[in-house]
């Protein structure tokens, strides 16, 4: 079980392995099931979910440090931080050719310019937040995601007929790991 707020456009999901979960008793039709592409990007994760009334939560932040142009390629540095405590968070940039990137200074490894759809997941979030710095081959437009992740689900997101909803409800972690037992929350930014 998950719920996804994207803070831009004021929508939220409840998604799970289980369709029962996401509709509860009584509910009008059947939940999607499909990929959560406006939240997990290229992740092929497939859940049954249903919108969901947005809880108020603070969305993540991501504020534009320095940044430099030149030679058909861009480098931006940010200051990535949950407004909630979240220690977890991902940064998407769909479109997006890295080239290079660094956390906190120490270069990145692994995953770099392959394709246009890159993520960098990012343990132990600190208050202060993260300095991310990103290199991509474009001096174009850049359009970010970053959302953070805490775990359990909001009180009164599930269904009703579930019970009392208590605080921070923990769900049961079922399927795509980390994704699941989670409230997720987005927000993008856009650099021209």
């Amino acid at each position: 079980m998950l719920y996804a707020l994207d803070a831009d456009r004021g929508r939220a999901v409840l998604a799970s392995v289980e369709p029962e979960t996401v509709a509860g008793p009584g509910a009008p039709g059947a939940p999607e099931h499909g990929p959560l592409p406006e939240f997990f990007g290229a992740e092929d994760h497939r859940y049954f979910h249903a919108e969901t009334a947005p809880a108020e939560l603070a969305a993540p932040a991501a504020v534009v440090t320095g940044a430099d142009a030149s030679a058909g390629r861009r480098t931006v540095t940010l200051c990535l931080a949950s407004r909630r405590g979240a220690a977890e968070a991902v940064l998407f940039l769909d479109g997006a050719r890295v080239l290079h990137y660094e956390v906190d200074g120490c270069p990145g490894e692994g995953r770099g310019g392959e394709d246009d759809n890159w993520s960098l997941w990012l343990y132990g979030l600190p208050a202060e937040g993260r300095t991310v710095t990103v290199t991509v081959a474009d001096d174009g437009p850049l359009r970010l995601r970053l959302m953070d992740r805490t775990d359990g689900v909001p009180p009164g997101a599930l269904p009703p007929g579930d019970g009392p909803p208590g605080p921070a409800l923990p769900a049961p972690a079922l399927g795509s790991g980390m994704l699941c037992n989670a409230t997720w929350v987005s927000a993008s930014t856009a650099l021209a």
